[in-house]
C-alpha cells in the first residue's frame, strides 16, 4: 500500500532520521537521480562499501523501495534515500515559485486585462465578436442573463436558434462540428440556469428552460446523439426544472405561469421522442391542483389518448395516470371501469395485477393472472407476468407452482434471488436433483456476463468446487480463478495450480501493455500470497526466458 514520503521519514526513530540528515550533509549521498518518470535510484557511501537504493513513487506516495543491503526493516540506507528525495522535491518547488513570481514580467492574459482600459478592451471584444461567429455566441450564452429584456424566453430562444442555424446542413442534418458546438453552449447554458436558481433569479432559470425544451429536443431528429451528450443535457434541464417547482419561495402567479406552460407543453408530438410527454404529466402531478385543474388535465390525457400511433407502454402510463387522478377526485368507480375496459392492453394488464397485488387484493390479482393465461405477449409482458404468477403462488403456499416459476425466473433471468426461492421451497429429498437439472441448464446456456456471474454463485453457495472448476476451465476465466481460488485449493490444489500455470501462461502471450504487465506482476504476487510460491517463481523464470525483450514486462517483474 502507498505510503507518504513525509509519513515515511517520520516513521524512523528521530535518532535515525537524524542521523540520515548528517550522512546527507556530509555527502554519504553520492547520487539521486530519476532516469524514468517516479523512478528514483540512489548511491550511497558506508565505509568502503556503496549500496543501491531504489524507490518507486506515485506522485509523494512511496509505492516500493528496495536497498541492496541485508537489512529487512528500518534501513538506514532507504531512510538516507527519502530524506535526499524530499530535499531534492523541495528545491524543485522553490524553483518553480521564483519561474513563477517572475511570470508577472510575461505576457499573460491576467497581465493584459490589467493592463488594458475598459474602453479599448470592449472595442476589441465588439470586432472580435463580428468576426468569429463561434466567440460570438459563445459570448452570448455566458452573458446572456446580464441582458435585461421583457421577454426571458424569447431571448434564450434567440440564442439556440442562432446556434442551430450555424449547426445545419442545408439537407436539415446537424454537421458533428455543429454538435459539438451546440452540446457545450447547452452545457454552458445549463451552468447559467442553475446559478441562476442558486441565486433564486427563478424567471431567468425557467427562460432558460424553456428554451432548451422548446428547441433542443427537436433537434434530436437532426443528428446522431451516439454518446447521448445532448439527451443528458435535456434531461438535467428536466431535473432543474423539477427543483424550481419544489421551491417555496414562487410567487403564486409565477408558479400558474409554470403550469400553464406544461399543459401547453405535454401533448406536443416533439416530446413524444424518449416518452418526454410523461415527464411533462409528472412535473404536472407535483402542483396542489383544484378538483378543476384536474378535470382540466384528465382533458389533456383524453386528447393525447387518441393520438395515433402511441405505444402499449405510453398509452398505459396514460391509463394508469388518468386512472389516479380518478381516485383522487372521488371517483373510484370510474377508475375501476377504466382499468378493467383496457385490459387487453398487456401494460394495462401488467399495471392493474401490480396495483392489486400492491393494495393486498390476491385474489383480483390471481383472477387476472388467470385470464391472461393462453396470450401471447412481449417477452418483457411475459417476464412480468411471471414474476406476479410467483407473487400469488408465494401468498397461497402453491409449492408446486413456486418450484416451477421460481426455476423458470431464474433461467430467463438469472437473478440469484429466484434460486433463493427455488431452495427455500424445494423438498431436501428432491434438492440435488433440481440443482443438477438447473446447473447443467445454465451450464449448456449460450455465455453471457449474467450466467458468468450467477452459476458460480451457485457452485458456491451448495460448496460444489468441481463443478466450479469444471465450469472455470470451460470458459478459461482467470478472475473467476482468483475470486474463489482459496476455497478451490483446499477441494484440489494440484488442478487449481495446473489452470493457473495454462492461464497465466496465455495471458502473458496474448495481452501486451503497461496495464496488462502490472496484471502480470500482480497475478504472480497473488500466487505467493496464497501459498503457490513455487508456481510464481516457475512463471517468473519463464515468462523471463520467453518475453526479454518485453520492457515494460520485464520492469514490472523486477518488483517481485
Amino acid at each position: 500500500m502507498p505510503v507518504s514520503i513525509i509519513k515515511l521519514t517520520e516513521s524512523f526513530e528521530n535518532t535515525a532520521y537524524e542521523a540520515a540528515v548528517e550522512q546527507l550533509e556530509a555527502g554519504q549521498l553520492l547520487d539521486l537521480k530519476m532516469p524514468e518518470k517516479n523512478l528514483w535510484l540512489a548511491t550511497i557511501k558506508e565505509g568502503e562499501k556503496q549500496y543501491e537504493v531504489e524507490v518507486l513513487l506515485s506522485g509523494n506516495q512511496v509505492k516500493e523501495h528496495q536497498c541492496t543491503c541485508d537489512e529487512r526493516q528500518e534501513c538506514a540506507h532507504s531512510l538516507l534515500t527519502f530524506v535526499g528525495i524530499r530535499e531534492q522535491k523541495a528545491q524543485q518547488r522553490k524553483t518553480r515559485k521564483k519561474t513563477t513570481s517572475s511570470s508577472a514580467k510575461r505576457i499573460t492574459t491576467a497581465n493584459l486585462l490589467k493592463s488594458v482600459a475598459p474602453l479599448e478592451l470592449e472595442a476589441f471584444v465588439k470586432d472580435y465578436a463580428r468576426k468569429n461567429r463561434q466567440f460570438s455566441l459563445a459570448l452570448k450564452t455566458r452573458f446572456a442573463a446580464k441582458i435585461d429584456v421583457g421577454d426571458i424566453r424569447d431571448k434564450y430562444t434567440q440564442l439556440l436558434e442562432a446556434i442551430i442555424k450555424s449547426s445545419v446542413r442545408r439537407n436539415g442534418t446537424m454537421t458533428y462540428k455543429g454538435y459539438q458546438k451546440l452540446i457545450k453552449s447547452t452545457k454552458e447554458l445549463s451552468v447559467q440556469i442553475e446559478k441562476n436558481l442558486l441565486q433564486q433569479n427563478y424567471q431567468e432559470a425557467f427562460g432558460g428552460l424553456q428554451a432548451i425544451f422548446d428547441k433542443i429536443i427537436p433537434v434530436f431528429r437532426k443528428t446522431e446523439d451516439s454518446k447521448g451528450e445532448i439527451k443528458a443535457n435535456v434531461e438535467h434541464s428536466f431535473e432543474m426544472l423539477r427543483i424550481l417547482l419544489d421551491s417555496e419561495q414562487l410567487p403564486p402567479s409565477f408558479r400558474e405561469e409554470i403550469r400553464s406552460y406544461l399543459l401547453e407543453s405535454c401533448n406536443r408530438v416533439q416530446y413524444d421522442i424518449y416518452s418526454y410527454f410523461k415527464l411533462w404529466y409528472q412535473l404536472l402531478l407535483q402542483f396542489e391542483n383544484t378538483e378543476k385543474d384536474w378535470k382540466t388535465l384528465l382533458q389533456k390525457i383524453d386528447e393525447k389518448l387518441v393520438q395515433r400511433g402511441l405505444a402499449d407502454g405510453s398509452i398505459a402510463f396514460l391509463i394508469n395516470l388518468k386512472s389516479q387522478i380518478l381516485q383522487k377526485i372521488g371517483l373510484g368507480a370510474q377508475a375501476d371501469e377504466l382499468m378493467r375496459s383496457n385490459m387487453e392492453n398487456p401494460e394495462v394488464l401488467v399495471l392493474a395485477i401490480g396495483q392489486a397485488l400492491q393494495q393486498g387484493k390476491i385474489k383480483q390479482a390471481a383472477e387476472l393472472l388467470e385470464a391472461a393465461k393462453g396470450k401471447r405477449y412481449t417477452r418483457k409482458v411475459t417476464l412480468e407476468l411471471e414474476k406476479y404468477q410467483l407473487q400469488v403462488a408465494l401468498e397461497g403456499g402453491n409449492i408446486s407452482e413456486i418450484l416451477d416459476l421460481s426455476q423458470s425466473l431464474l433461467l430467463k433471468t438469472h437473478e440469484l434471488q429466484y434460486y433463493g426461492i427455488l431452495k427455500q421451497n424445494c423438498p431436501k429429498k428432491d434438492w440435488e436433483k433440481v440443482y443438477q437439472q438447473l446447473t447443467d441448464t445454465l451450464t449448456n446456456q449460450p455465455f453471457s456476463m449474467e450466467i458468468r456471474q450467477v452459476l458460480p454463485q451457485l457452485f458456491a453457495s451448495e460448496e460444489d468446487w468441481e463443478g466450479l472448476l469444471k465450469y472455470i476451465k470451460s470458459i478459461r476465466s482467470l478472475a473467476l480463478l482468483q475470486e474463489f481460488d482459496k476455497e478451490l485449493m483446499q477441494h484440489d490444489k494440484p488442478q487449481v495450480l495446473e489452470l493457473y500455470e495454462l492461464m497465466v501462461t496465455n495471458f502473458v502471450r496474448f495481452h501486451l501493455g503497461r496495464d496488462n504487465a502490472s496484471k502480470v506482476r500482480d497475478m504472480l504476487f497473488h500466487l505467493k500470497n496464497i501459498g503457490a510460491s513455487k508456481l510464481s517463481n516457475k512463471l517468473l523464470k519463464h515468462i523471463r526466458a520467453e518475453y526479454p525483450k518485453r520492457k515494460t514486462l520485464m520492469d514490472e517483474l523486477d518488483w517481485l
